[in-house]
């Protein structure tokens, strides 16, 4: 009989990552009855209400078979005057000796019955974490939340190809794409210059809409799929730049703009900014007067609620 295996997985912070590897991760176990994963969870240093809400009702509903979830001790304050870029390395850096701290523990049994670590899946932003798992070693995967279509547009961006240069390292990245959708990339990266990819997507949280039954953001969603079902087939455009992406007003005005004058439906996913020089979690609109263009008329602008 084949002996289990675990694989340690560590999320990004940010809610749209979390979410992803913890779906991703049910994937994986109903797919391998032998396997095992622990999920870390690094907990951001500011308020972030959605995430805060997700993590406690991991920790509260029961254990899901086979899957393990450790939330990492607190790291001390970081300077939230850094950029965004900056802030998010030191963040993930910070939490390394935990992660080995946790693993260790999680190695330390000697009993025939434990699962063997097999190999960390981190997030597309906790590539310092291919350290931890070298200490250990066993491989690396990354999970690279976008699509196949931008992860070929990093590799293929000098600059960016310099700053995750790491990346070549892994043993294989895990991609929330299939083939039906994104075929053409997921062959063109194909080519034996990047490491084997695993088409896992689309990864969706269903559950979601159970817990939100009744509640306003059900309700918000509810509208957002009524209107969108009013719309002809492939007639919308989609922009969403993440839990922790947001624009100052300028650059808003901008996007606005240009949407509008692409003469196509839209649907847009808003944050307000931090206040300059902080990096907090974005909040929402209370006004969008002020940030888009007067005579919008065309789409439907929708805010994501923290």
């Amino acid at each position: 009989m084949e002996k289990a295996s675990e694989l340690v997985v560590i999320p990004s912070a940010g809610i749209g990552h979390l979410v992803s590897a913890v779906e991703m991760s049910k994937l994986l176990v109903a797919r391998h009855d032998q396997l095992f994963i622990t999920v870390l969870i690094m907990k951001l240093p500011f308020n972030s209400k959605g995430t805060e809400a997700y993590i406690a009702s991991l920790e509260a509903s029961p254990v899901l078979p086979r899957v393990n979830f450790i939330t990492l001790p607190k790291v001390p304050d970081l300077d939230k005057h850094l950029s965004s870029h900056s802030f998010r390395n030191q963040f993930v850096e910070s939490h390394k000796t935990h992660v080995k701290n946790a693993v260790a523990e999680l190695t330390e049994s000697k009993s025939e019955s434990r699962p063997r670590l097999a190999g960390f899946v981190i997030d597309m932003f906790c590539t310092t974490m291919i350290d931890v798992a070298n200490d250990f070693g066993v491989p690396t995967y990354m999970f690279f939340t976008s699509p196949a279509g931008f992860l070929g547009l990093m590799f293929n961006l000098q600059r960016i190809r310099d700053v995750y240069g790491k990346d070549v390292k892994i043993k294989g990245i895990l991609v929330n794409t299939f083939k039906e959708l994104e075929s053409h990339a997921l062959d063109s990266l194909s080519d034996g210059e990047t490491p084997p990819l695993y088409p896992v997507g689309p990864i969706l949280n269903l559950m979601s809409d159970e817990t939100q039954s009744g509640s306003e953001q059900a309700q918000q969603k509810s509208d957002i799929l009524g209107w969108l079902d009013d719309q002809p087939p492939s007639s919308v455009v989609f922009l969403c730049f993440g839990s922790m992406g947001s624009f100052g007003e300028e650059q808003v005005r901008e996007i606005a703009l240009g949407l509008e004058r692409s003469g196509h439906r839209f649907l847009w996913s808003l944050r307000q900014p931090p206040p300059k020089g902080t990096v907090v979690s974005p909040g929402d609109y209370s006004d969008l007067k002020g940030s888009c263009p007067k005579g919008s008329s065309i789409g439907r602008l929708r805010w994501e609620r923290s």
